[in-house]
């Protein structure tokens, strides 16, 4: 598991992929709401699960994208391609000989028997465990960047108040 979050790898899938927001909206089929892309990538909205098959066609891991662990190439023709275009070197030799991939984390397996919608319970429980971990993380972010906006906005605030007690003072001695 990385520190990433799935909206900062989402965003670099579609560097993976060279293409651009409208670009890819347009891949996933997704049409003018290309737009939406941004908040997948922001982490404002949850990416709805027929998306990940989508990117597992274009060549990127949907389960790379749900837990940051593995490689961020499909395990097909697709993601080997993407692999080269990208100057990466390394890619499970399954691909090269059409073989399944092994060994697969236990994470991208249950996240490949979930796209495929074969994901028995303990499956469907691991992959829920790392996107509620990734949700964790995301909100424990928002948290601190929340709290230092109050630090600023309690900050503006006393200045206001100095000020406005400075106005006083000098309104006083105006008169």
């Amino acid at each position: 598991m990385t520190d990433t979050t799935i909206g900062q790898r989402l965003k670099q899938a579609r560097k993976y992929l060279r293409l651009k927001a409208r670009e890819l909206g347009e891949q996933l089929g997704m049409g003018d709401s290309w737009q939406t892309l941004y908040n997948w990538e922001t982490d404002r909205t949850d990416v709805p699960d027929r998306y990940y098959k989508k990117y597992q066609d274009l060549g990127i891991n949907p389960g790379w994208i749900l837990t940051g662990s593995g490689s961020p190439y499909a395990d097909n023709e697709a993601g080997l391609q993407l692999m080269k275009l990208n100057g990466h070197t390394s890619f499970p030799a399954s691909v090269v000989v059409g073989a399944k991939l092994n060994p697969r984390s236990e994470a991208e397996n249950a996240v490949a028997a979930y796209i495929k919608d074969e994901a028995s319970s303990d499956q469907k429980l691991i992959v829920l465990e790392h996107a509620i971990e990734n949700i964790g993380r995301v909100q424990k972010g928002h948290t601190s960047e929340l709290k230092s906006q109050s630090e600023l906005l309690k900050n503006h605030n006393e200045k206001i108040d100095d000020h406005e007690r400075r106005i006083g003072r000098l309104e006083a001695n105006l008169n």
